[in-house]
């Protein structure tokens, strides 16, 4: 009796293979990959519509100055808010490093333009640029009001 209930007890063990085992934590690294890849669409579409929506939110505060003060303010530096604009504009969004990197800078009269908001600095790969381009402009960095610039791009508000 005593070699039947040995015996048994070996037959009658459950449990996973190696393959088994294998096929699974396969399964979970694919589906952990796809994941990932994913998420970094998703974070660089984010990224890309903030900055999109930033840039649009300071054109629309210089031109509402432009228009009640005859002129746009004058050039200062990156992540600087120009003089006068400090009630036209939120100063900690406009100075703070911005979510895709480096900081904005309000620009007139310099790179052939009269007026516009430059992304400097930016941390963030060509193709979050890119995706800033595709929300808000025509998709082509080199014509539209989005331009590539060294390190970022420009938000052109007049040409």
């Amino acid at each position: 009796m005593n070699t039947s209930y040995h015996r048994r007890s070996q037959t009658g063990k459950r449990g996973f293979t190696l393959v088994e085992i294998m096929i699974v934590v396969v399964i979970i690294g694919i589906l952990a990959a796809m994941a990932g890849v994913a998420f970094k669409h998703t974070r660089e579409r984010a990224v890309a519509t903030r900055i999109g929506n930033d840039l649009r939110i300071f054109a629309d505060a210089f031109q509402t100055y432009t228009l009640e003060n005859g002129s746009y303010p004058d050039d200062v530096g990156s992540g600087v808010v120009p003089a006068g604009m400090e009630e036209y504009l939120n100063a900690s969004l406009f100075t703070s490093t911005t979510p895709a990197g480096g900081n904005y800078d309000w620009d007139k009269g310099v790179f052939g333009i009269t007026a516009g908001v430059s992304l400097r600095g930016a941390t963030v790969g060509a193709e979050t640029i890119q995706k800033i381009d595709d929300i808000i402009d025509d998709g082509n960095l080199s014509t539209g009001i989005v331009r590539s610039r060294t390190g970022g791009l420009l938000y052109i508000i007049e040409g």
